[in-house]
Order: structure tokens, then sequence, then C-alpha cells
């Protein structure tokens, strides 16, 4: 977590490739349980919430 920033959180199990770039953003909630391949791109988002189950 990021105070004053931005607040990332993140939590992977058994995840294979897991890429993110983030620009702008001002929260960002990630769970991933079971995935093969990720990417994720965000501009200027305010709040973006991902749960992905194999």
């Amino acid at each position: 977590i990021q105070y004053n920033t931005i607040q990332y959180n993140t939590i992977q199990y058994n995840t294979i490739q897991y890429n993110t770039i983030q620009y702008n953003t001002i929260q960002y909630n990630t769970i991933q349980y079971n995935t093969i391949q990720y990417n994720t791109i965000q501009y200027n988002t305010i709040q973006y919430n991902t749960i992905q189950y194999n």
C-alpha cells in the first residue's frame, strides 16, 4: 500500500505470467487464482477491480 501517491494491492496465487502497466491510477486491486497469462494496461482510471478464477 502506498500512501499519498497510489494505492496498489496485488495477490497472486499460482500464476504463470503477470504483466501490469499503470499510468495515473488511483486504486487498483487484483486477485488472481490459477491464471496463465494476464495483461493489464490502465490509463487515467479511478478504480479497477479484477478477480479471476481459472
